[in-house]
């Protein structure tokens, strides 16, 4: 693809506005790898690849020159840009994610880890995303355990049932947490995977009974519409209009 082709797809204004689904918008940010488009005082925007275009380019010695400096906000500029393009198909592709899976942060592993299993080998992608696995941060692991599920390999179903252990063992389990307790949500997620990797949801009933009854409301929220198809009593903490929390007996 290149710029050409973008003005053909989003309007002879581009880069400077597109047009998307019949309405105009503006440039309103344009950063390394990125450009966002949005109408002013309005939420709804679209963001493009700056790579499509060709505007944006690095080459594995810049990204292992970079990386280990990059703050948070540069990480995700690079990901973001790199997330639904064929960045990752050029030759050494493969050895810049070995590299960011070495040297990067939790962050990096849990934004690469679908292009781990399109880029490698399924046992080369397992073994990378089982070890991030392993090495618990302060993020949610959802990324790393979609991705275990998604190489189909004959021990993805061993390794998330021992971080599934990890977590029901891991005292913070059961920590209430305003925003979201990230231990919490990986335990329901876990116990989604595995029940989609279809072993018995009865097995988890009884873990599934006590978390929906967790102190953190958000970490059962996210997960609610999948486990009520299995569990129809699963259901989150609620307030009533005085704002009173009122606890659901899972029975």
């Amino acid at each position: 693809m290149d710029a050409e082709t973008l003005k053909q797809m989003y309007g002879d204004e581009y880069p400077a506005a597109i047009m998307w689904n019949g309405i105009r918008m503006p440039l309103c940010e344009e950063t390394r790898f990125m450009r966002f488009f949005q109408i002013a005082n309005e939420d709804s925007f679209k963001s493009i690849s700056r790579f499509l275009d060709g505007s944006a380019h690095l080459s594995f010695e810049d990204l292992k020159r970079e990386l280990p400096n990059w703050s948070l906000e540069e990480r995700s500029d690079f990901h973001l840009g790199t997330m639904d393009v064929s960045f990752y198909e050029q030759a050494d592709g493969p050895d810049m994610l070995r590299y960011i899976v070495a040297n990067g942060i939790q962050y990096d592993w849990v934004m690469v880890a679908h292009q781990l299993v399109i880029q490698l080998s399924q046992n080369e992608a397992f073994e990378l995303l089982a070890a991030c696995l392993k090495k618990r941060g302060e993020m949610s692991a959802e990324n790393l355990m979609e991705a275990i599920v998604r190489t189909k390999h004959p021990e993805a179903e061993k390794t998330l049932r021992a971080w599934f252990k990890e977590n029901w063992e891991n005292p913070k389990l059961w920590d209430e947490d305003l925003s979201l307790n990230m231990v919490a949500f990986d335990t329901l997620g876990c116990i989604r995977h595995l029940i989609s990797m279809g072993v018995s949801p009865k097995e988890f009933e009884e873990q599934v009974r006590a978390l929906a009854k967790h102190p953190g409301k958000k970490s059962r929220e996210y997960w609610r519409e999948f486990f009520r198809l299995y569990f129809p009593w699963f259901e989150p903490v609620y307030g009533n209009e005085f704002g009173e929390i009122i606890e659901n007996s899972g029975e």
